[in-house]
């Protein structure tokens, strides 16, 4: 194990990494710079990849013997080579291999270092409250700082601070891990209900003002998620039960209320009224276009960024992106790990990795997310969490509190 006097040695208890607090700073400051890094880009300009890469670096140097390499990261690292190598045949159409390249390399190589290394439950908890926290944040601010999005989509509010603004599915996103960490919380660990209720309160309005269709789909999706499969525990009884579905109907009805005495009435038609879906802002005629792009070269794809795009940006769907781009082939390797991570937490009943994926994947089938943060980071923690799962036999991390065992 390396130390050179000036790098701290990270500790192992019971092959699980313990890891300084100088580390967890710099990681939460990642964290924070994921969500913010948008609206102080005139500050600190596209700072979050030297963020990503420090730690990167620190990590490799200080417990380069600990790394494997799993079914997973692999997976995501043999992606990406084959993505460079598309570049043979790509004729640099549009602009996404030039503005992307940096950061998705340190996207691919985080989740290979900490999606193969075994981390203890302080780190990983340290993690979850990050995000936790700094959502809420983020959904407190959308509420008091938010204006019509690029000042002239009315049904659409967005948080704008320093003039800046982010997309609106980005923003869902970014809102509905918060909220969906703090549903897991009141029915998988009933703690601080009423800081919970607050937590997806705020959130939840706040993505509503977004009118991001994705992000009220998955706000249904995570609520019916969790008492699915809150309703197949064994240690379950009719009193326990009964007061979380009291606890999720209030939740349900006070952000009703909310959305119907203070939403703009042109938000509201846009997330209710099922007519207005069949346009898709356009992404009915992005898809058929990227469709037609992959009949025309199938297996291998147009090469990274060797496709041109039409109207307004790219396609608005990451998956189909990714296989305009790499084609066929590139998409399997892409979506191998996916699957087998959700296979795994949907057999092992970890609903919380469940929650995560789903708040990193169903926002990418409306933009795309091939370099958001929430989409690693959903991909990040959810990795983090399958290994803790693994390793301490069949525990849990709680997001406040001890370790708990899935039954």
């Amino acid at each position: 194990m390396l130390n050179n006097g000036f790098v701290p040695t990270l500790e192992v208890d019971d092959k699980l990494i313990s890891v300084p607090k100088w580390i967890k700073a710099l990681f939460l400051l990642y964290i924070f710079l994921s969500y913010f890094e948008a609206y102080l880009v005139s500050f600190i300009g596209n700072s979050t990849k030297f963020v990503m890469l420090a730690i990167i670096g620190i990590l490799l140097l200080t417990h380069y013997k600990n790394l494997k390499v799993t079914k997973i990261t692999g997976a995501f690292i043999l992606w990406f080579v084959y993505l460079c190598v598309s570049l043979l045949w790509s004729n640099m159409t549009n602009p996404s291999f030039k503005m992307h390249s940096v950061a998705l390399l340190g996207s691919v190589l985080l989740v290979f270092v900490l999606g193969g290394m075994n981390f203890d439950e302080d780190f990983i908890r340290l993690n979850l409250r990050g995000h936790y926290w700094i959502s809420f944040i983020f959904g407190l601010l959308s509420i008091f700082f938010n204006e019509h999005y690029h000042e002239d989509i009315e049904a659409r509010n967005v948080l704008t601070l320093f003039g800046e603004q982010s997309d609106p599915n980005n923003c869902a996103a970014f809102l509905l891990i918060g909220l969906s960490l703090a549903l897991y919380s009141v029915i998988y660990e009933n703690e601080k209900i009423w800081l919970n209720l607050v937590v997806i309160i705020v959130n939840g309005y706040a993505i509503l003002l977004t009118a991001s269709r994705a992000g009220f789909l998955g706000l249904g999706i995570m609520i019916a998620l969790f008492v699915i499969f809150y309703s197949q525990l064994k240690k379950t009884n009719i009193y326990e039960s009964s007061k979380k579905i009291m606890f999720i109907l209030l939740a349900v009805c006070s952000m009703g209320y909310i959305g119907l005495k203070f939403l703009p009435r042109m938000s509201l038609d846009r997330l209710i009224l099922f007519e207005e879906y069949s346009g898709g802002s356009g992404r009915t005629e992005k898809w058929y276009y990227a469709l037609e792009l992959i009949k025309q070269r199938p297996f291998f794809g147009w090469g990274w960024g060797g496709y041109e795009y039409i109207n307004w940006g790219g396609i608005h769907n990451t998956f189909l992106s990714i296989c305009c781009d790499s084609g066929i082939f590139g998409s399997l390797i892409f979506t191998f790990p996916l699957i087998l991570m959700c296979g795994r937490a949907i057999k092992s009943k970890n609903v919380l990795v469940v929650g995560l994926l789903i708040c990193g994947l169903l926002p990418s089938f409306f933009i795309d997310a091939i370099n958001k943060r929430f989409l690693w980071n959903a991909i990040i923690m959810s990795t983090m969490l399958m290994n803790y799962h693994s390793d301490a036999g069949g525990k849990s991390v709680k997001i406040w509190g001890t370790t708990n065992e899935i039954t």
